[in-house]
């Protein structure tokens, strides 16, 4: 069967969080998708991981020189001829009906844009999940206020993404933030998913989780919100 969905997975090192990461994707209950996975190159050897699936849905790209998270979902983007694209983290783990929950949406809500649902958090290690949930119904005026949607869980049209002209790679945090204002600039559709589909890790080796990382996110958001302000 022709897949309808690619999942592009950007990714920086991170070997020991990648393979779990695959095999989340390989346990699906729809077995008709496709992986691109995107090496920013890195210095562990993710090609050796990726290889030994052996799986010819999952397919390797390495950037010639580290463009970022940015610059390697632009690239991965490139290379999908799926009608949708799903996004996912090298660290994260999607849930068994992703997959199977997605394509239903596709099919029920045919005018959308982009697609993105609730997640859990799970503590690195132990694999507890928080009691925590991520994710609010679309509200426009409230996008421009704060990023409610959770990057990991989104999927998009591809000629949607290529519409809006991708992701800012000048960006190194927030670039998500920016692909989302760009949707809601053009009044896209969007559609939320009110059901988990993803357990997002936290670990201390995020960007997200450092002093400085934070402090640069924020900064990040503040301009994104300036930049697309004039069409609230």
């Amino acid at each position: 069967m022709v897949p309808k969905i690619t999942f592009v997975i950007p990714v920086f090192n991170r070997s020991e969080y990648l393979k779990e990461t695959l095999i989340s994707l390989c346990t699906q209950t729809i077995e008709d998708w496709a992986c691109i996975v995107v090496d920013d190159y890195s210095t562990e050897d993710i090609r050796s991981i990726v290889e030994s699936f052996n799986d010819s849905r999952i397919s390797y790209v390495r950037n010639c020189s580290a463009k970022g998270v940015s610059g390697a979902r632009n690239f991965g983007n490139t290379l999908v001829t799926t009608d949708w694209i799903a996004l996912a983290d090298s660290d994260d783990i999607n849930l068994p009906r992703r997959v199977e929950v997605s394509q239903k949406y596709i099919s029920d809500f045919p005018e959308a844009d982009v697609f993105y649902s609730a997640l859990y958090s799970i503590d690195d290690g132990t694999y507890q999940v928080r009691n925590w949930r991520h994710g609010s119904a679309y509200d426009r005026e409230k996008l421009y206020k704060k990023n409610f949607i959770a990057n990991n869980t989104a999927l998009y049209r591809k000629e949607s993404i290529e519409k809006i002209g991708g992701y800012d790679e000048t960006l190194v945090s927030a670039e998500d933030y920016d692909v989302w204002l760009k949707f809601a600039d053009i009044h896209a559709t969007f559609i939320f998913i009110d059901e988990p589909l993803v357990l997002y890790r936290r670990h201390k080796g995020q960007f997200a989780s450092e002093i400085d990382g934070q402090n640069e996110m924020r900064k990040n958001a503040d301009f994104v919100r300036d930049r697309h302000a004039k069409f609230v």
